[in-house]
Formats: structure tokens, C-alpha cells, sequence
């Protein structure tokens, strides 16, 4: 008797297990799997922190470097948090070379557009250093000025904490000072924590 019943509960309880895991979207009467529902979440409370690395291009240039960004404050879809890109440009025909270090704070926001799909939309306000080198005189010069920079980032989530970022940044100088916007694309991972 006990033989019988350990059999049934060994083949019971996989399907209940199975059942319980699949569950029925009401409007589309589609299956979606608990693993799926987070991802359908666009708020996706208590883990929607978000940390990327990224290559950066300059569109038409030979500019190139990498970027970084982390969520500090995160409610709902709201972020808050830092940024910052080191951008170069070192095979000049005239063979000057510039460096960009650029550092802000931003505000976004993430939603989910549909399945794995995701799209990060965000606005920062700080600063940037550009580096110049002459190769004629062998002098540096410096120069410091106030950014304003802007995101559209799509990402496409692999599993529940990574995901493939991409997406155009624009950033553009404060003041009169600086060399105007600067249009660049970003290709990175990220990582949900």
C-alpha cells in the first residue's frame, strides 16, 4: 500500500509541479511561464537596479571608446543614477589626438515593450574634460565644460539578469564652450543585481 502511494505521488506531483508553473494570460488565453512573468513586468519590483559596460562609436568618425552607467535609486521604472564615457580619437590624418572623459548624473526610465523586448529612455546633466594633443608643437591643452546628454536604449533581456543594450546617446555642451553635440551608439551588457 505504501509502495502504491510513494508511486502515485512520484507521478502526481511532477504534473501539479508543472501545473502550477504555467499560468493562463487572461486576455490572450497564451500561456505565460512564472519565468516569463517577471520579464512581462515592466516595473519588475525589488531587483530593477541595472549596472552596463559598453563600447561606444562615433557614427561616420573614428571616434571610439567605452561607457559604464549604474541605477543608484531605482522606484518603479525611475532610476537615478551615473554615467560615465571615455571617448577617443587617435588616428587623425593630421595626427592630432583628442581625448573625451565625460561624467554625468542621470534620470530614466525602463519599460517593457513586449516579451524580452525593452526600451530605457533617460536625460543627464554633468560635466566633460577634453584632452587635446598638437603633433606639431607636442602641447596638451584641457578644457572643462557642463553636458547635457540624452538615451534611447533598447535592450533584449537574455535571461532574468542579463540583457544586450544598444542605442544612440547625444550629448551636447551647456554653454557656448565646447565642440558641439556629439553623437555616438553604444553596443554593451547589462546586468540586473
Amino acid at each position: 500500500m505504501r509502495a502504491a502511494a510513494r508511486s502515485l505521488t512520484g507521478m502526481v506531483l511532477p504534473l501539479a509541479l508543472a501545473s502550477a508553473l504555467a499560468l493562463a494570460d487572461a486576455a490572450t488565453g497564451m500561456p505565460v511561464f512564472v519565468e516569463d512573468a517577471a520579464i512581462l513586468d515592466p516595473h519588475d519590483t525589488g531587483r530593477e537596479r541595472f549596472v552596463s559596460l559598453g563600447v561606444v562609436v562615433a557614427p561616420g568618425g573614428n571616434w571610439f571608446g567605452l561607457r559604464g552607467q549604474l541605477d543608484a535609486i531605482t522606484v518603479g521604472g525611475w532610476s537615478f543614477g551615473t554615467a560615465a564615457t571615455v571617448f577617443g580619437r587617435g588616428d587623425d590624418p593630421i595626427g592630432d589626438d583628442k581625448l573625451k572623459l565625460t561624467g554625468v548624473a542621470y534620470l530614466a526610465y525602463t519599460a517593457r515593450l513586449a516579451g524580452r523586448l525593452g526600451l530605457r529612455v533617460q536625460a543627464g546633466y554633468g560635466g566633460e574634460l577634453t584632452v587635446f594633443a598638437d603633433a606639431t608643437t607636442r602641447m596638451a591643452t584641457t578644457s572643462t565644460f557642463r553636458v547635457v546628454e540624452a538615451a534611447a536604449l533598447v535592450t533584449v533581456r537574455g535571461n532574468h539578469d542579463w540583457s544586450a543594450v544598444a542605442g544612440p546617446i547625444v550629448d551636447a555642451p551647456v554653454s557656448g564652450m565646447g565642440e558641439g553635440t556629439t553623437t555616438m551608439v553604444v553596443f554593451g551588457l547589462e546586468r540586473r543585481f
